[in-house]
């Protein structure tokens, strides 16, 4: 598949072109709701609370989690992935530099993990993250 223009990718069907749609959101700050038909649909920000929008994708997986924070700027605060015991996996600090990235989960086992944001605000978010 030749794409022409990278912005092309992250309105494709994830069931299409795969990892690289999500890739590709995250890069350019394209927040989209996938429908059960697969297409792509864009929502706006504005209207909804930022601080609910934690994305994690694609969730479950098997080697890749690609996060999406919502740290405003000048907030910091840390990441840790705990397992269903609540044992800290991992751990790394972050602030509204570094919101965007990804996690290799190929070296976890199989099973339900917590991905826990914590701001020095005090606020916390927590995900489920599934690995498969």
């Amino acid at each position: 598949m030749l794409v022409n223009n990278p912005k092309e990718i992250a309105y494709l069907s994830p069931r299409v072109a795969g990892n690289a749609v999500y890739m590709a959101r995250v890069m350019l700050s394209i927040d989209t709701l996938d429908t059960e038909t697969y297409s792509a649909k864009s929502i706006n920000l504005s209207d909804v609370n930022i601080f609910d929008h934690l994305k994690l994708f694609p969730n479950p997986s098997s080697e890749f989690i690609h996060y999406q924070l919502p740290i405003l700027e000048n907030e910091s605060g840390f990441v840790q992935i705990l397992d269903v015991s609540g044992k800290i996996v991992e751990e790394w600090k972050v602030n509204s530099y570094n919101t965007i990235g990804s996690l290799d989960v190929s070296n976890y086992s199989k099973g339900i993990y917590l991905f826990e944001l914590n701001l020095n605000n005090g606020k916390s978010i927590v995900k489920k993250l599934v690995v498969k």
